[in-house]
This record gives C-alpha cells, structure tokens and sequence, in this order.
C-alpha cells in the first residue's frame, strides 16, 4: 500500500492507540460508564472504526476514536485514512443522554481522491483541533443512537497528484485550513 504502513512511526501511533484503548477498558465500570462506539457515516466510506468512551463525570466523558481506511477502488478511487481524534464531550443534562458539546485533537494521515472528477489525489497529513455539539438518544439501557457535527482549524501538509496510479505530483500543498472534521450518525453499545 501507498500509505507508508511499513513506516515505523505508523506502527508506533497504532500502538498508542491500542494502549489508550485497552487503558480505557481497563477502568472500573459502573452504569453506561464504558461505551463501544461505531460511526455509521464512517462505515458508509467504508471505513472501519471503533471509539471506546469513558465517564469521568456527571456531565463529562471522553473519548477515543480510531478510523483505519486501507482500501484502493476500480480506477485507483481511494478514501485511505488513518485518524485519531481523541477529545471530551460535556453534557447538558447527565453524562450520555441529550445535548452535548464536544471538543477535539484530530491527528491524520490520508490519501484521497479519484471519486467524483477524477482530477486529482491528495496524499499527506493533517493535525488540528476541532469542536462542535450533538444529541444522544437512549434506544434501550446498553444502546445509544447520536449524531454529532465538528469543525476547527487543521495544518494540512500534502502533494496533489493526478489521480491515476503512479501519477505525476503537481504540488506540495500546506497550509491552515478551517474543515468540517465530524458528521457522525453512530451506534453506541455501553459495557456496563
């Protein structure tokens, strides 16, 4: 693959994440305290992803979400990403039920494009901060809908290249750009 898997600080920020989740599973459990949560937006790119939730309040939980996008599609299509976007939620009425706000560190690397023009592809990173609200449903005593939207300022370093495999790279593009980072529909299944 394209996406530097082989590259050693790849597999160092995958073992970040696995150590910050299993961390997350590790603390005691009480009432919807642990939460296992998949965004259903994510798995409509085909993105596999997982976000494991903690309370830490009465109106405070945090979060931990992992988005991991390998696949190349007919005519060189992709929507690879690897993306962490560790952040904290608090909530207006208790924790994991109604409105909330949310806040964000978002961390990427990504190679897109080849969808809708076929013009160009985007390969490289982004770093940033993002915020935004939503609301939870409870659906029955482990199970919760939400939807969440988030936008903030990202640094984004990348080279556009024609969208064709082994393709001429047209520039190196970076720069601060202000970008919608979520606009989630997800599952939430709590442990406990």
């Amino acid at each position: 693959m394209y996406m530097d898997i082989k590259n050693k600080k790849y597999h160092t920020a995958m073992l970040a994440v696995a150590f910050v989740i299993m961390m997350a599973m590790s603390l005691p459990a009480g009432a919807q305290k642990i939460g296992l949560r998949t965004s259903m937006t994510m798995w409509a790119t085909l993105t596999p992803n997982i976000e494991v939730s903690y309370k830490a309040g009465e109106h405070v939980t945090l979060h931990f979400p992992f988005y991991y996008n390998p696949w190349i599609f007919k005519e060189n299509s992709r929507f690879q990403q690897v993306t962490i976007q560790p952040g904290a939620r608090y909530w207006v009425k208790k924790a994991n039920v109604g409105w909330f706000a949310s806040g964000a560190v978002v961390l990427s690397r990504f190679h897109v494009g080849g969808w809708f023009n076929h013009k160009y592809r985007y390969d490289g990173r982004y770093y940033g901060l993002g915020t935004g609200g939503g609301y939870a449903w409870i659906l029955s005593k482990r199970l919760n809908l939400e939807v969440e939207g988030m936008v903030g300022p990202v640094y984004a370093n990348y080279d556009k290249c024609s969208w064709e495999s082994h393709s001429r790279k047209y520039s190196k593009e970076k720069g601060l750009r202000f970008l919608p980072l979520r606009a989630d529909v997800s599952l939430v299944w709590f442990l406990k």
